[in-house]
């Protein structure tokens, strides 16, 4: 805590622990060696004798410094230890500790709702962090969305469309080229897509940045040469229109520099990012919003037929064939959404 890290005290651990979660309600003056001796004697009754009194004042010091830094501390109570309790207690400690840092603007707002998005706890979001406290542009929520999206968070990309984002608004070049360097770098989409990027380079490059004309020839291969290309390359060339660095994980590092170029598509060119990672809940909120539902249905089976005969996961193909039939009847006009 003298680090700044916040505290969760599960209180019914045991020993030091319940001590402080039962003087932590009291200002540190209510906090004296003889209050602290006598809890100590309670709780160590076997061992206490061992406790010298120096020992015991250097403890009273040391729990009254730990209750006066309250933004650090949390009590976990022992009737809210189950149900995930221990989960939503270290996330509202962290989220406690950012509410009173010193920068308590968009910055650590943003920090807050990422935070939740990590532990994938939207109802800690609308409740602590949609408050009146902060008013929420829909723009101040598309780094949240990137993550939502990358991370295969549903229930937040939901909750950000509630609010107010614009899939139009939100879904420039740049963001979709981002998502698709932030594809699961193991799957076999990431592996095609990063084949036709290195194919295109030159034979020294090991990894090379995914463009959306790579993306483009990919959808072709699956859904068939007389598709027509949905990205085209580009004609300008400088590489200070979009800056991707590509880090040795695998994954893309922050954007530089956004190329405000909206796409004419967004809500079809997300539920094609879905469905060739296999993601089913996710690409339903977006089938959900297409204009020619049967069209997205029937592209989405091909699509998924296709990336089934080159998988190799037992699990991946079943799960693949699973949702090209879903599709499939969703096509055929079998299943009221």
């Amino acid at each position: 805590m003298c680090n700044n890290t916040p505290c969760v005290i599960v209180e019914g651990s045991g020993r030091v622990a319940d001590i402080i979660a039962q003087v932590a309600n009291l200002s540190s003056s209510r906090i004296t060696v003889s209050l602290i001796k006598n809890k100590l004697q309670n709780l160590f009754s076997e061992s206490y004798d061992n406790f010298t009194e120096d020992q015991i004042i250097m403890w009273t010091k040391k729990i009254q410094d730990i209750v006066r830094m309250r933004s650090l501390l949390t009590i976990l109570r022992e009737e809210k230890v189950g149900d995930r309790g221990m989960d939503v207690a270290i996330l509202q400690a962290l989220l406690k500790a950012s509410q009173n840092a010193d920068n308590n603007g968009q910055e650590n707002w943003d920090h807050q709702l990422k935070l939740a998005v990590s532990w994938n706890r939207p109802d800690i979001a609308q409740t602590q962090i949609f408050t009146e406290d902060w008013t929420w542009k829909p723009s101040d929520l598309y780094p949240s969305l990137t993550l939502s999206l990358i991370e295969d968070k549903p229930s937040f990309v939901r909750l950000f469309l509630e609010r107010g984002v614009s899939l139009a608004e939100y879904l420039t070049r740049d963001t979709l080229t981002y998502l698709y360097n932030n594809t699961e770098p193991s799957s076999l989409i990431h592996s095609k897509l990063e084949r036709e990027a290195t194919v295109e380079g030159s034979k020294e490059i090991v990894l090379s940045t995914i463009e959306l004309h790579h993306v483009s020839h990919v959808l072709q291969d699956l859904l068939g040469d007389l598709t027509e290309p949905l990205y085209r390359e580009s004609k300008r060339k400088q590489r200070s229109m979009v800056q991707i660095n590509i880090k040795s994980n695998g994954k893309v590092g922050a954007m530089k520099h956004r190329e405000h170029q909206q796409l004419d598509h967004p809500v079809r060119d997300l539920l094609i990012w879905c469905i060739v990672q296999n993601r089913a809940e996710m690409a339903d909120i977006f089938w959900n919003q297409t204009q020619d539902s049967v069209a997205g249905a029937l592209a989405c089976t091909k699509i998924l037929k296709a990336l089934s005969k080159e998988e190799e996961d037992s699990k991946e193909i079943e799960d693949m064939t699973a949702l090209a039939d879903l599709y499939e009847e969703r096509a055929a006009g079998n299943i009221n959404v």
